[in-house]
């Protein structure tokens, strides 16, 4: 709430002047002058007593440069006293500090005594006194820390007793400037106070901040309306903070950009800043862990990857818990549990272990032949590019003779071989593949007895493939047979030859 020049005057003199009263003119007669002649004139206001006895104050014309404002003594009944007897009632209430308030008081009992004798010194001696006295307290009530209203209230009735008396003293004008101003300082820091209670900061151009700049425009050391300043500064602070609990931190940081610009070089801009990072890292952190548990559950990608994606809104660029979140969820995308090149067995519920495998990485590469490749034929065009979005694990080496034995003992299998009981060999006289009675899964390649770590020969696709089931039977894992792609991604192993072994 902006507090207009205007009402700031007004509401400071309705406060401090209670009991003011319009004047009948716009130019009202001067007021007396004490040490001149300080006695009321004959058919002017101050021949009208005021009520109840005490002083009244005249306002007359608010843009008047030199007759705004007079305060009117309030009649004194002399009630058949003498000079003498005035005189001690006016020093017994000097000494009392009762210098203006009723018709009892100091200032208008000497003004009593010099109406009826013009020339009386120790009228004359008095009024300078209280003067002074009223001069000091006003200046002390204008640097009053505590209960400024009340303390400008005084400080405006004593300028205006003061300006009644010496309309002309540069010291009294002087001090009705400053009442006046510290009263407009006061309207504006209270009414900044206001819109802070009314959580109005003003971060517009409006609102609390206004006010407070104006107050220091009119008093640069003013300490209220710098601690106004620093309320206000808070309070967009605070905004900040709450902002960024709520994950909303380009709000946290529009609202401490704000703060900012209220005080200058101000340290609490930089510890908020701190702690609005806190609450970052705090945030992806959690956003972290949360994501690292959904992965961790059947059904956890999605809501994973919407952990992800929240943190990338809020983190700042290059964020190391946001890319340890991202990775994570890469990795599952790609090789659910595992990770790329990972070595692993399964244990078996007979006791044993499951062959070693290792995890090929997710990717692709060109298969089948080129159009004028040597020695290529039909089969293998056209050359096409094959990608693979998830990784797979394949065993390091072929499956064992010794393996294949634990499957047909633990299963009483017979692969084709056996029940045929014949299969081709290699023979190294003719070079030539022939059939030979009497070799299975155990012989080798020549059809003699293999040995336990040779790879198994002589079986059957079908035989592979119940293999492999009796694998997963084992295991809970799913085992099966490689594609052909499968089979020349990782044996290629990303080259690009014309053979997997090279050119």
């Amino acid at each position: 709430m902006r507090f207009p020049l205007s009402s700031v005057l007004c509401t400071a003199l309705a406060v401090a002047l209670a009991g003011c009263t319009p004047s009948p003119s716009a130019t009202p007669e001067p007021g007396p002058v004490a040490g001149e002649d300080a006695r009321p004139q004959e058919g002017s206001q101050a021949d009208a007593p005021p009520e109840a006895g005490q002083g009244s104050v005249t306002i007359a014309g608010e843009d008047a440069a030199e007759d705004v404002q007079r305060w009117t003594p309030p009649r004194v009944d002399r009630q058949g006293r003498s000079l003498a007897q005035l005189r001690r009632a006016a020093e017994q209430a000097f000494v009392e500090g009762r210098l203006y308030e009723d018709a009892d008081a100091a200032v208008p009992l000497w003004l009593a005594v010099q109406e009826e004798d013009p020339d009386d010194r120790q009228a004359r001696l008095g009024l300078q006194r209280a003067r002074q006295r009223l001069q000091q307290q006003a200046d002390g009530l204008l640097v009053r820390p505590l209960k400024q209203r009340e303390a400008l209230a005084e400080a405006s009735r004593q300028a205006l007793v003061l300006l009644t008396l010496a309309p002309k003293d540069e010291k009294v004008r002087a001090l009705q400037a400053r009442v006046e101003l510290a009263q407009r300082v006061v309207a504006y820091n209270r009414a900044g106070e206001e819109d802070l209670r009314s959580d109005r900061i003003g971060e517009d151009g409006d609102g609390a901040i206004g006010n407070f700049r104006e107050a220091l425009a009119l008093d640069e050391d003013n300490s209220r309306a710098r601690q106004g300043l620093a309320a206000a500064e808070s309070g967009l602070i605070r905004r900040a903070e709450d902002a960024a609990r709520e994950r909303d931190f380009a709000g946290a940081g529009t609202w401490l950009a704000e703060a900012s610009k209220v005080r200058d070089s101000s340290p609490t801009i930089a510890d908020a800043f701190e702690r609005i990072e806190q609450i970052r890292a705090a945030t992806l952190l959690q956003l972290r862990d949360d994501g690292l548990r959904e992965l961790a559950t059947p059904q956890g990608l999605k809501p994973a990857r919407e952990k992800l994606a929240e943190a990338l809104r809020i983190a700042l660029p290059g964020d190391a818990v946001v890319a340890q979140l991202r990775e994570r969820i890469d990795l599952a995308t790609h090789y659910g549990s595992f990770r790329p090149g990972q070595v692993f067995s399964d244990a078996m519920r007979d006791g044993g272990r499951g062959p070693q495998m290792v995890v090929v990485p997710h990717g692709g590469f060109q298969m089948g032949a080129g159009d004028t490749e040597p020695g290529s034929t039909d089969a293998e065009r056209p050359s096409h590019y094959v990608r693979f979005d998830r990784g797979f694990a394949m065993s390091i080496t072929e499956v064992t003779v010794g393996d294949f034995e634990r499957y047909v003992k633990a299963t009483n299998a017979r692969p084709r071989a056996t029940r045929r009981g014949h299969s081709v060999v290699y023979d190294e006289r003719s070079g030539n593949f022939i059939r030979r009675s009497g070799v299975d899964w155990r012989s080798d390649y020549d059809g003699a007895r293999a040995l336990g770590n040779s790879p198994v020969m002589h079986v059957s696709v079908r035989d592979a493939e119940n293999y492999a089931a009796w694998l997963s039977e084992q295991t809970g894992r799913s085992y099966r047979l490689p594609s052909e792609a499968e089979f020349e991604y990782a044996l290629r192993a990303g080259s690009s030859g014309r053979y997997p072994w090279g050119d």
